[in-house]
């Protein structure tokens, strides 16, 4: 299974690898968010604000967007802006994957990403330990 798969263009300097150094430093803290709001709200991504990471190391908002839930239903009118969204957000395995939108500040500046756990802990069970002893992940 590949860790990390890039599903559209991401903007000029931004590397897969660098969104993956991001996603395997903040999976405890992502991996959670992604499997509540697939409980929630079914197949989705997690949006990422990543503009300020260059600057100070920190993301943004980050969110769960979740296909049953009412903000892609109302905002996103039931429909992913991309077709590499919409394809991976139909095909990822929500026990493994978690899919992401990194915004990076502009328009037209987001790249899609499938992130697989393969030498993480998967999902549920991230967001059980973490729910169980908070402090040794916050």
């Amino acid at each position: 299974m590949q860790e990390a798969q890039q599903l559209s263009e991401a903007p000029i300097g931004i590397t897969l690898e660098y969104c993956r150094e991001i996603l395997q430093k903040l999976w405890h803290v992502l991996a959670p968010v992604a499997w509540e709001g697939y409980c929630k709200d079914g197949r989705g991504i997690i949006f990422i604000d990543a503009s300020s990471y260059e600057k100070n190391g920190e993301l943004g908002h980050y969110a769960y967007v979740g296909e049953d839930g009412s903000y892609f239903r109302n905002t996103l009118n039931s429909r992913w802006p991309h077709a590499g969204t919409a394809e991976a957000v139909s095909t990822y395995d929500p026990e493994h994957s978690v899919v992401f939108t990194f915004w990076w500040g502009a328009d037209e500046q987001a790249s899609c990403i499938r992130f697989d756990s393969a030498h993480l802990l998967a999902p549920p069970l991230i967001y059980e330990a973490v729910r169980l002893r908070p402090s040794e992940f916050c």
